[in-house]
C-alpha cells in the first residue's frame, strides 16, 4: 500500500460537552488500541502486565492498571515482536538499499522507516499487521511542516531539516517508484517521510541498534521517568517499573540524553527542562 499523510492542526474547541465527548471516544480508541497490541503480543510469546494504552493530556501514552511494585515487568517482547533492518531478510532487494552507502547512517530513521513501509507492502500477510494499524497517520516532526515553519527554525537545525527532506525526496523518486524494493508496492515520498517519520519519533536506541518496539512505544517522554527499556539476551525487550507505580498513574520513561534540536528533529516536541 501507499499512503502520503498530511500535517494538519485541530481547532481547540472549548466547551465542556465537546470535551467530554472527546475523552470517551479517546478512552475507547485507547482501550481498543492497547487490546490489540496485548493480544497480539502474548500470542507471540510475550507477555503484558497491569499496563494499557490510554488517552493524556499530550496524546496517548501508557497508564498502569493496577499498582506495580519496582522491577516489575510490565511489557516484555519476544524477538519476533521486535521490528529491526534484519526483520525481513530474505527480502534481498530492500536489503541492498539498507546500506551505508545508499541510506548513510545519519539517515537511520529512513532505514528503519522503509522497513516498517516493507511490512506494510506485506499486507496482512506481514506479522506486524496489529502493530502497523496502531501506528498514527499523522505525525508531527518537522518534516512535515509548511515551509514557512521550517524557516523559523534556528538555522543549524532547519539545515537538518531541509537536508532530511532533500534525502526523502530523492530516494522515493529514484527507489521506490518502480516497487522493486517493496515487493511490488510503490511509494512516493508521503510514504517515505511518513516511515521516516514513524521511525524518528518512536524508535529506540538499544545495545544491538535502534528497532520498533510495539506497545512500549506508545509511552510518554520523562527525564524522571518510573520506567525503562532493557534488552534481553534472547534478543527480546523488557518495559520494567523503576520504581511504585499507582494505579491510575501514567508510565513514562526517558527517550534519551539528546539535545533540544535532537528532540524537536526527531520526536517534533522540546522537553521541559533539558539538562542535555
Amino acid at each position: 500500500r501507499s499512503s502520503s499523510p498530511q500535517n494538519h492542526t485541530m481547532a481547540t474547541r472549548s466547551t465542556a460537552l465537546v470535551l467530554a465527548t472527546f475523552h470517551t471516544v479517546a478512552h475507547a480508541l485507547a482501550v481498543g488500541r492497547g487490546a490489540a497490541l496485548t493480544s497480539w503480543i502474548t500470542s507471540s510469546g510475550g507477555a503484558v502486565g497491569a499496563i494499557d494504552v490510554a488517552a493524556t493530556n499530550v496524546g496517548w501514552g501508557l497508564q498502569a492498571t493496577g499498582p506495580l511494585s519496582a522491577n516489575d515487568v510490565l511489557v516484555r517482547l519476544p524477538p519476533a515482536c521486535v521490528l529491526t533492518e534484519a526483520t525481513d531478510a530474505d527480502n534481498s532487494k530492500l536489503q541492498e538499499l539498507l546500506t551505508p552507502a545508499t541510506m548513510p547512517n545519519e539517515f537511520w530513521s529512513a532505514r528503519l522507516g522503509l522497513c516498517i513501509l516493507n511490512q506494510r507492502a506485506l499486507d496482512e500477510s506481514s506479522s506486524f499487521t496489529p502493530y502497523l494499524e496502531s501506528l498514527p497517520a499523522q505525525i508531527g516532526t518537522p518534516v512535515f511542516w509548511q515551509q514557512e515553519a521550517v524557516e523559523a527554525l534556528q538555522p543549524a537545525l532547519r539545515v537538518q531539516v531541509n537536508k532530511r527532506a532533500r534525502f526523502l525526496a530523492g530516494f522515493a523518486h529514484e527507489h521506490l517508484a518502480s516497487g522493486d524494493a517493496l515487493r511490488g508496492v510503490a511509494a512516493d515520498v508521503g510514504a517515505m517521510a511518513w516511515g521516516c517519520a514513524a521511525a524518528s519519533s518512536r524508535a529506540f536506541r538499544l545495545k544491538q541498534g535502534r528497532a520498533m518496539l510495539p506497545l512500549i512505544d506508545s509511552g510518554n517522554h520523562c527525564f524522571d521517568g518510573n520506567a525503562e527499556v532493557r534488552s534481553r539476551a534472547d534478543g527480546g525487550v523488557e518495559l520494567v517499573a523503576s520504581t511504585a507505580i499507582a494505579a491510575g498513574e501514567e508510565v513514562t520513561f526517558s527517550y534519551g540524553a539528546l539535545s533540544n534540536d535532537d528532540y524537536l528533529l526527531d520526536y517534533g516536541f522540546i522537553p521541559h527542562d533539558n539538562p542535555y
